[in-house]
């Protein structure tokens, strides 16, 4: 143990061997973008019923549910008040229209007895006067009788248009306030929507709201149809963000055919935007791309000489000698790459994970990938790769296109075939080593001499064997 321990604070962090390390090979295939949310399905316009009279339900012909046309009875109210007011204003008016014929008579009357002497000029004038109140009574009989009979006709709600009950807020029996004189604007009665078409309300991840327009096709899944798609289409991209739990999030809304209406308010979605595809491209994991900023570290972890790693990444094309790989201690040689081929095409990785089967607690991993996560090439298109040939691993600048959750499109520097190594395993075993040494380090074990020097230690084994 003493010997192992002494090797190991000599050498430091041992890189891991070229048997243990994963490689696959660089394969062309149809690479397909995709961003990925869950939704929750809104009716496209909900009409909230309210009534403009006050009073107590005696009619509610229909259940959440019911599919109506405009026109059919929804609620019918006690009309009694509004009835007596009704016979008040009709005969108010007859009593109107009458004043006036009796009026209109006696001012006619008038003007034949001035001609002839009978009558004097004011008395013309107050029959003229009389004549014109009548009028006026008659205008505001017929102005109360229009409005009883509009009030008449408010105790009966219809439907506004076709659609189905969504909801229903009240029962039979119950005393509602008017929607014109209650301040709080009255009672809803119930919700009408059309569920012919709906829309499915999204929150969009702010790094990946960039590829989202209006237009694109949209698949849509819901848990309560296993196995059925429906497609929907992006209407619009709401300005305003949302912020939930530290992250913020864009609304979208997708509209989507309903003429079965299978898909109801309320259910949940999952949802994937085609934001591009490409046919036959070169693509490798993500796993097996890092950024030239990463370089460095993964070239400690893979036995190599990390500041020729960061030249090379850099762009100076200085050959690393390395400190051997740790199999057959053979040095590792290193190519350049064709940087110059398909610069400009990378897409930024989406903030959000596919199903793929995978709970939702895994989707919200994805969406905030930590600094260890594999495949992350840089927005200007350029990353590294580590190719494995016969003298060892070579680190190799690559230039990137589109990228998905799985693989990354590589555009220059690497042909179908080549073995490129998947190098999270080696960041992890050299993030165990280092751990080991610092609990080493700080822990004294039996038969040494706690953390103090070697001649320490081995005095204690001494003992300790003593």
């Amino acid at each position: 143990m003493l010997v192992l321990l002494a090797a190991c604070t000599r050498s430091g962090t041992p890189a891991v061997g070229a048997a243990a390390l994963e490689t696959v090979p660089a394969t062309r295939q149809r690479l397909v973008v995709e961003v990925e949310a869950t939704g929750v399905i809104r009716p496209i316009e909900a009409v909230e019923v309210r009534s403009k009279a006050s009073g107590q339900i005696v009619a509610l012909p229909v259940e959440t549910g019911a599919i109506v046309r405009r026109g059919d009875l929804l609620v019918r109210i006690d009309p009694r008040d509004p009835q007596n007011r009704f016979d008040q204003a009709r005969a108010s008016l007859q009593a109107a229209e009458a004043a006036v014929q009796v009026a209109k008579t006696q001012a006619d009357r008038n003007y034949t007895l001035l001609a002839k002497g009978v009558v004097t000029a004011p008395e013309v004038e107050q029959a003229r006067l009389t004549l014109a109140n009548a009028q006026a009574q008659l205008a505001a009989a017929r102005t109360n009788l229009e409005l009883a009979t509009i009030a008449l006709e408010d105790v009966t709600i219809r439907a506004p248009s076709d659609g189905i009950v969504i909801a229903r807020n009240v029962s039979p029996g119950q005393v509602i306030a008017s929607a014109t004189n209650s301040p709080s604007g009255g009672t809803i009665l119930m919700s009408l929507a059309d569920l012919t078409a709906v829309y499915d309300s999204v929150l969009v991840n702010e790094s990946d709201i960039g590829r989202i327009r209006p237009g694109q096709g949209v698949a849509v899944t819901a848990d309560a149809y296993p196995g059925r798609t429906f497609r929907g289409t992006v209407t619009k991209v709401e300005p305003n963000a949302t912020v939930q739990q530290s992250v913020t999030f864009f609304p979208v809304k997708i509209r989507l055919e309903n003429t079965d209406g299978a898909l109801m308010p309320g259910m949940n979605t999952d949802v994937s935007v085609l934001v591009a595809q490409e046919d036959d491209v070169l693509v490798v994991p993500v796993d097996a791309v890092r950024t030239t900023r990463e370089a460095p570290t993964v070239a400690v972890a893979l036995g190599l000489d990390p500041e020729a790693v960061r030249s090379l990444a850099q762009g100076n094309g200085r050959r690393p000698t390395a400190q051997g790989d740790s199999a057959s201690g053979r040095p590792v040689a290193v190519g350049r790459a064709d940087s110059a081929a398909g610069a400009g095409r990378a897409e930024r990785r989406s903030g959000r994970g596919g199903r793929d089967g995978q709970p939702a607690a895994n989707v919200r991993v994805r969406t905030a990938p930590t600094a260890a996560a594999a495949g992350r090439a840089e927005r200007g298109g350029r990353g590294i790769v580590f190719v494995k040939t016969s003298a060892g691993l070579e680190p190799r600048v690559v230039t990137t296109g589109l990228r998905n959750y799985d693989v990354v499109e590589i555009t220059g520097g690497l042909v179908a075939g080549e073995q490129v190594a998947l190098v999270s395993g080696a960041l992890l075993q050299q993030s165990r080593q280092r751990q080991q040494e610092q609990i080493r380090s700080r822990t004294s074990m039996p038969g040494m001499g706690g953390s103090g020097a070697t001649g320490g230690g081995q005095g204690g084994g001494r003992r300790g064997g003593g």
